[in-house]
């Protein structure tokens, strides 16, 4: 009987009801699969069940010859895996340095690396509910990070490091699109407006004045990436993370605004930074002030800014200089410290960006700093 034939048995079996406990998964899914996965279930110190680990058991220890564990696998009733079935299941692994580990409840598969970076959900390799997929699709998975001889040979694992990777790439990326484009947009990039032109061109036949288009970036695209990011970060701080609300006395705070929101045609009439109040007369007015509340804080973490990835644009335009003349970087500036200048021919939304990012490098929470409006 081929791999696929038993997992098409095993699927009936569960639609029917036929695994009613954990031993019933054990015995007739997950030892069937294993035998057909070319694993000698017989030799027990290969298989080996309730491998002991000090006070506790693991349900299964998959071995090489010499007895070393290769993989974990931790059985549950069908329906019954939880939150702390997967922290029990890495805590047996990070044990014995188990470089993979299973859950399962015989219908769904979670396969992982315990040694990798992040919570258990970023160290799921893969989830597999052999109801729901396709047959060929089972088949692959279980012999990809299961299969006795490539497990042996090390095989399993580089495909689920593979795997790892690749996913780990994947969330990096799609989480630093919304930044990259913000970036753009903000900074005005030339070949951004350019391919925009061209295109509105196409579809009218008039090329547009490049101060139309940042206009439509500024009141379209800008103002609405800063309202989907508000609503994610009150989504998240609601849901996530109550520690991220903010710290300044909430009656100092009717009527003020955060660094999550848009400051486009605005004016600045004072700030709240860590308690503390302070009047602005204007936006550059304001920023200079921030710098030099945190020169307070730390004066030697000011001296890293002019060389620091986060405060040079995409095109390498620099926000800080320590240049003695600051005019080769800057276009307009203003003096923070002795050998210190901050560029300032910037419009709010930059400089709200620019003072997040010194928030963050300060290890400040965005939320301690509150700005108010003339109405």
């Amino acid at each position: 009987m081929t791999l696929a034939e038993h997992i098409q048995e095993i699927r009936n079996g569960i639609k029917l009801g036929q695994f009613s406990n954990e031993e019933a998964v054990k015995q007739g899914i997950v030892l069937r699969l294993l035998s057909a996965l070319a694993w000698p279930c017989w030799e027990t110190k290969t298989v080996f069940p309730e491998y002991p680990l000090d006070s506790t058991r693991v349900d299964y220890a998959l071995c090489d010859k010499q007895g070393k564990p290769l993989v974990f696998i931790e059985v549950k009733q069908i329906g019954m895996q939880t939150d702390n079935s997967e922290k029990q299941l890495f805590q047996y692994a990070f044990h014995k340095g188990v470089p993979i580990a299973i859950l399962t409840d015989g219908k769904e598969w979670s396969f992982y690396l315990p040694t990798q970076t992040g919570d258990y959900e970023d160290r799921r390799v893969y989830k597999l509910n052999i109801v729901e997929r396709e047959t060929n699709e089972c088949v692959n998975r279980f012999t990809r990070y299961l299969d006795y001889n490539k497990t042996l040979s090390g095989e399993t694992y580089n495909f689920a490091l593979d795997d790892y990777k690749n996913i780990t790439k994947t969330r990096m990326i799609e989480s630093s699109l919304p930044e990259a484009w913000k970036r753009l947009v903000d900074e005005r990039d030339d070949l951004l407006i350019e391919l925009i032109g061209e295109s509105v061109e196409t579809v009218c036949g008039f090329k547009p004045d490049k101060n139309v288009i940042i206009s439509f970036l500024d009141n379209h695209i800008t103002c609405n990436s800063v309202k989907a990011q508000t609503i994610k970060q009150s989504t998240i701080t609601k849901k996530i993370d109550n520690s991220n609300k903010p710290n300044v006395v909430k009656s100092n705070n009717e009527g003020g605004h955060y660094l999550n929101e848009s400051f486009k045609d605005t004016k600045p009439d004072s700030f709240v930074l860590q308690g503390k109040k302070f009047d602005s007369q204007s936006w550059r007015d304001l920023y200079i002030k921030v710098c030099k509340y945190l020169l307070i804080i730390d004066p030697n973490k000011i001296t890293q800014l002019p060389h620091t990835a986060d405060f040079i644009s995409n095109r390498g335009s620099k926000y800080f200089s320590d240049k003695s003349n600051p005019g080769e970087e800057l276009r307009v500036w203003e003096k923070i410290t002795n050998n210190i200048y901050a560029e300032t021919n910037l419009p709010a939304n930059r400089i709200r960006d620019n003072i997040v990012r010194l928030l963050k490098f300060y290890n400040i929470n965005i939320n301690e700093m509150v700005i108010y409006i003339i109405a």
